[in-house]
């Protein structure tokens, strides 16, 4: 049986969880999702805990095709632009920053590829004075307030499994299958294939956003226009849902002020 997306291309820069479970998912719909690795052992999640062929890797990697690309030389990266050339998403959970130093970022993409829909997953967002910090499930759970919910206040650990992490990756794949979506809503040109085509688009995901939200979801709910406000009393930003200049593609973006 034919999956929804079939005909989709996805390139994944993924590790450990969120970016990898969000490429699984379209994969699960039937995209072809090629995983780009470095050379150097691929995704740490390969070797996780007690190293070799583990199921905590393939859990979120099923699916998927694999190459192995050094993006930090000219010759592996000019094989990844060959590739978006020929892809219709990027989905990446590296560092703030990481992408722009590897010429890998939205704007450097969308040059080659302009209709391409581009996810990012960080911690924080690519901005703010929590930007430089490293972020995980926990901080993220912890900045979100899911923790709070969770956690036994008499013996304060990490309960269950990875939420924060799976629910990036949950969010990343609604995301982008809403960019994708509006692309045939809006009847852009179709590119060789019978992909559709037309002006990119960047989402955004962040650790604490999604966090934020599961657990408030689980007492109250507060959305205005679009706008889910302060989670909880230790998220004290509010992120937006915004649609980009062209009009076909969506983005979270923190707001500039704390509220």
């Amino acid at each position: 049986m034919k999956g929804v997306l079939e005909g989709i291309r996805v390139l994944e820069l993924g590790n450990f969880i969120s970016g990898p479970y969000g490429a699984c998912l379209l994969a699960d719909m039937g995209a072809e999702v090629i995983k780009v690795e470095n050379p150097k052992g691929g995704d740490p999640f390969r070797g996780w805990d007690l190293g070799g062929d583990q199921p905590n890797f393939w859990a979120f990697n099923r699916g998927k095709k694999s190459v192995t690309l050094n993006l930090q030389t000219p010759e592996g990266k000019e094989i990844f632009y060959g590739l978006i050339k020929e892809a219709d998403v990027v989905m990446e959970n590296y560092r703030p920053g990481v992408t722009k130093k590897l010429g890998i970022d939205y704007e450097t993409l969308r040059a080659i590829n302009e209709r391409i829909v581009y996810c990012s997953i960080t911690g924080t967002g690519p901005t703010g004075p929590y930007v430089s910090r490293p972020a995980y499930d926990t901080v993220g759970q912890g900045l979100g307030g899911m923790l709070s919910v969770l956690m036994d206040p008499k013996n304060p650990r990490p309960i269950g499994p990875a939420y924060a992490d799976s629910l990036s990756g949950l969010f990343s794949a609604i995301g982008v299958l809403g960019a994708l979506v509006a692309f045939h809503m809006f009847r852009v040109p179709l590119r060789k294939g019978g992909v559709p085509g037309g002006p990119g688009a960047a989402v955004l995901v962040l650790l604490s956003f999604t966090a934020g939200f599961a657990a408030t979801t689980s007492a109250s709910t507060r959305a205005r226009h679009g706008c889910l406000r302060s989670f909880s009393s230790r998220s004290s930003r509010r992120h937006t849902l915004a649609s980009t200049s062209s009009g076909t593609g969506m983005a979270a973006t923190p707001s500039s002020a704390a509220r």
